[in-house]
């Protein structure tokens, strides 16, 4: 079981690496079009046309992206009130009562996000014609990674419980 574990994790770190890539990418992308965008126009004074575009879709793709991520590292919004109450010995428990709350979000996210995609995607954007479902396939990829990720801390908290793990942490000290 530990290493399945051991394994899983390496695996999962890869796959959020290429994730935080994507997301940097289109961070980035974002960045640039805007800088060209306020550039153009009160430098130039002349409007480069379909830099709105570009800088939405790599904010929807940005923002996406990094919800698999937020999940994967903890970092999402959540509310920690009952968290310090809750004993260490059943800290796992509440953990994976709360990852499974995510997970159903996440999933009828996905569910949503394929009907979305479905609908709207042959609709274009103005300028570069582009279609809708690029844009709407972000919401796909990232609630999909979210899903991954989640399954992924739910079976580290299960073998937390099972104290997959802690015999390593023991002959260590």
């Amino acid at each position: 079981m530990e290493r399945i574990k051991q394994r899983l994790d390496k695996g999962f770190s890869y796959f959020n690496l290429v994730y935080q890539i994507a997301a940097t990418a289109a961070l980035c992308m974002t960045v640039v079009t805007c800088l060209l965008q306020v550039a153009s126009r009160y430098i130039t004074f002349v409007k480069i046309l379909g830099m709105e575009e570009l800088a939405r879709f790599g904010f929807v793709w940005m923002v996406s992206l990094s919800l698999s991520l937020c999940v994967a590292y903890g970092s999402h919004l959540k509310i920690d009130m009952f968290s310090s109450k809750v004993p260490e010995r059943i800290q796992p428990i509440y953990s994976i009562f709360l990852d499974v709350i995510i997970l159903i979000y996440l999933v009828v996210l996905f569910r949503y996000s394929v009907i979305k995609c479905a609908k709207v995607g042959h609709q274009v954007t103005i300028v570069f014609l582009i279609e809708m479902k690029y844009l709407y396939s972000a919401l796909i990829i990232g609630s999909a990674g979210g899903i991954l990720n989640t399954l992924h801390l739910i079976f580290n908290n299960i073998c937390t419980l099972m104290g997959v793990g802690k015999q390593k942490e023991a002959i260590e000290e």
